[in-house]
């Protein structure tokens, strides 16, 4: 970010609105649009007025374009700035939800006086901020002003309750990332993408730089094996799309660059991944081949596509766990890729227990949600 943009960002985030803010009854606050996407339908739903603040920059403008016509978006005002004492005189609001959010003593201190109820959804505690919540916990003394918070596992819960936190606020089972795949959205408009030429097709989602050289060698074990085999990668930031083209091409590996398409093909387009992994016999999720804890597998286990993984799943590991054992294989090296995908291709496994699995578990997620929202 540049200079100018740093200083326009505080600025924002500093100065009050030159006019009043309309009074609200719900504040969410979100890091950024992925934590409040699985929420999208329910505030769409609600007729309480809402107000959201989000940390990240980036993200702000993603967030107005999916609720500013149903609720009011602004970037978290910075601490002591008049902006958040225009926001609490304005705003007013019954309660406030804080969603996979740090500590922010300056939000928490405001719970029991200017707002009455606190509610947390996937609330995470780690090193870098358990001082901040027990202080807060501390300081508050009256849990009475807590709603709830509702987190992924058991170890969370003790997390929170070694920080002050009353283990009966505590529920265990929001997975977010369930919820949100187990809604039935609007169909989205996609952009023409590769048909399925061959046999087989392997799927490739979110892929970083540093994994190339993992997936490079893995295609050329498979592809010295007797099998009809495509293969379509979707790096996980689109513009790297060239970069990665090159870094397989220097492995040997013929790579095209959608429209182009070869025996591999790259496709640089955002929203793709669901229908791509539609059409998948195999799908590898990236962000596991290198030290990044793994991406969100759950969109090819919907589409009842054999799912494959590297090592690196620390930050999918509940999920896992919850889904069971069985529901994604962990391949730490080409040469494990290359053998489970041949297994899979021969065994044609039936995904339907797994995706039965999600819903239920996404049900339970949109329940918590709502009971954290609006009950």
């Amino acid at each position: 970010m540049s200079t100018n943009k740093r200083l326009q960002h505080f600025r924002g985030r500093w100065r009050a609105s030159s006019k009043p803010l309309p009074p609200i009854d719900l504040w969410i606050h979100t890091p950024s649009i992925g934590e409040i996407k699985p929420l999208v339908p329910l505030l769409l739903e609600s007729n309480r007025r809402i107000g959201i603040t989000v940390t990240s920059d980036r993200s702000i403008e993603a967030v107005r374009q999916q609720l500013a016509d149903h609720c009011q978006v602004k970037l978290l005002p910075l601490p002591t700035s008049p902006a958040i004492q225009q926001l609490r005189r304005n705003w007013q609001p019954q309660r406030l939800v804080l969603l996979e959010a740090d500590a922010w003593p300056h939000l928490l201190s405001m719970a029991g006086t200017s707002i009455s109820e606190l509610a947390g959804l996937a609330i995470r505690v780690n090193r870098g901020n358990q001082l901040f919540w027990r202080h807060s916990f501390k300081q508050l003394n009256n849990v009475d002003f807590l709603h709830g918070i509702w987190v992924e596992t058991d170890q969370e819960r003790d997390r929170l309750k070694k920080c002050g936190c009353p283990a009966a606020k505590v529920q265990t089972g929001y997975f977010s990332k369930l919820m949100l795949q187990s809604q039935n959205g609007a169909k989205k408009t996609l952009p023409r993408l590769p048909e399925k030429e061959k046999q087989h097709r392997i799927v490739v989602g979110s892929i970083h730089k540093e994994e190339i050289s993992v997936i490079a060698k893995a295609i050329q074990i498979v592809s010295q094996k007797e099998v009809s085999c495509e293969w379509v990668i979707v790096p996980r930031y689109p513009a790297e799309a060239e970069t990665q083209a090159k870094l397989f091409r220097s492995a040997a590996v013929n790579t095209a660059l959608w429209p182009e398409q070869h025996a591999v093909t790259l496709v640089s387009e955002f929203g793709v991944l669901e229908a791509l992994y539609a059409t998948a016999d195999v799908s590898l999720v990236g962000g596991s081949w290198t030290d990044l804890g793994g991406h969100n597998p759950v969109e090819p286990l919907l589409q009842n596509t054999a799912t494959i993984m590297g090592p690196s799943v620390y930050n999918q590991e509940a999920l896992l766990n919850k889904l069971g054992e069985n529901a994604v294989t962990i391949a730490p090296d080409a040469p494990a890729i290359a053998d489970a995908i041949d297994k899979t291709l021969n065994d044609h496994p039936n995904g339907q227990p797994i995706k039965e699995r999600i819903h239920v578990l996404g049900q339970a997620a949109q329940t918590m949600a709502i009971e954290a929202l609006f009950a």
